[in-house]
């Protein structure tokens, strides 16, 4: 009989939420020693994707299979925003050996209890765990470790990516910067942009490339993201996940309102200047990104069911986004990545793209 536990681990939401997941999993395998386990999720192939590089994983399901095969394993989780265990089919005739799994388990066990009416109503709650997690100290990175109370390994991963994209595009030999400015395809909304989608980027771009006429800026995005004119090359819709990871990998920075792909730059040490406005910065926030907060508003994620249609205070628009200015966004990246104040004539530029935009 193996020694390892046999884990079963329901997942939900998009590629952020499997970067740090998969993380929270590789982590877990390191704490105990060695673990196996599989993934339920409604996107198995997106999920295998993701998990490929953990040690311990064996594979990727629908999650329609998830509560029928549950007996079959030794410890079933689900992870979302925060991570439970599915108590009644513990099997502890097998665990009662293995002292570091169980003290995990009952580390989650007891974080329940101290969130349970979160657990019960995900995802519409999840500010409330975002305001638990950031009075623990913890952000959306390593908030399943401290439930789980087990180290956070960082932010680096090794999830696939397919390089020849790179050569492909010709950007082996070029400094390049991404920019995206979509959301996760799995999220439906009514409308074409979501509210935590940063519709200036168009001018934050013309603004960086006068003062920093070496780069090329590449977007990247699926089917949510809008075109940036300014981009040198454009690449929506036009790659996989694997061939984004890559691109992304070769980056000198990353430009983007909150998503998935931030998280996924992470992953290869990419750092990225990020626009916030209704999802709350203290906690999707890397230590090692640049975080733009909103100047008015924002941290609204969650409050309404309908946060990514609608802005939940009844403005047509939503002023945490629409009221971010390009140009100290643009001065903001800058001080990142450039000289900051070298920007030639920036509100003529700004002016100019915006009446591109509106002819």
């Amino acid at each position: 009989m193996s020694s390892r536990p046999y884990i079963a681990v329901a997942v939900t939401g998009g590629v952020g939420d499997l970067v740090v997941i998969a993380r929270f999993m590789r982590d877990l395998g390191a704490a105990v020693g060695d673990i196996g386990f599989d993934v339920f999720s409604p996107r198995p192939e997106q999920t295998a994707w993701a998990f490929s590089a953990v040690p311990g994983f064996i594979g990727s399901y629908h999650d329609n299979m998830f509560e029928q095969v549950l007996p079959e394993y030794d410890v079933g989780l689900r992870a979302n925003q925060m991570v439970v265990v599915y108590q009644e089919t513990l099997r502890w005739s097998r665990l009662r050996g293995m002292r570091d799994v169980v003290r995990i388990i009952n580390n989650l066990i007891s974080a329940r209890a101290k969130i349970d009416v979160f657990v019960d109503r995900h995802p519409f709650l999840d500010n409330f765990v975002a305001r638990t997690a950031v009075f623990s100290e913890r952000t959306r990175r390593d908030f399943l470790h401290a439930m789980a109370g087990i180290p956070y390994g960082g932010d680096r991963m090794s999830i696939p990516r397919d390089a020849g994209i790179v050569a492909q595009l010709g950007l082996k030999s070029r400094h390049y910067v991404t920019v995206h400015n979509g959301f996760d395809t799995g999220f439906v909304i009514t409308g074409r942009r979501a509210t935590k989608c940063y519709r200036r980027f168009d001018a934050v771009v013309a603004i960086l490339k006068q003062s920093l006429p070496h780069l090329t800026f590449v977007q990247v995005g699926a089917g949510t993201s809008e075109p940036i004119a300014e981009c040198d090359i454009d690449l929506i819709g036009k790659t996989t996940l694997s061939e984004v990871a890559a691109i992304l990998a070769g980056a000198a920075f990353h430009i983007d309102n909150e998503s998935g792909l931030v998280h996924l730059a992470r992953c290869y040490g990419v750092s990225a200047g990020v626009v916030f406005g209704p999802t709350p910065a203290d906690y999707f926030a890397y230590p090692d990104n640049l975080s733009i907060e909103p100047p008015i508003c924002g941290n609204c994620w969650w409050m309404t069911r309908t946060w990514m249609d609608l802005c939940p205070k009844g403005y047509a628009t939503p002023r945490c986004m629409t009221e971010q200015d390009p140009a100290l966004v643009a001065d903001r990246i800058l001080a990142e990545i450039g000289s900051p104040g070298q920007i030639p004539a920036r509100q003529s530029v700004i002016k100019e793209v915006t009446s591109q935009l509106q002819s």
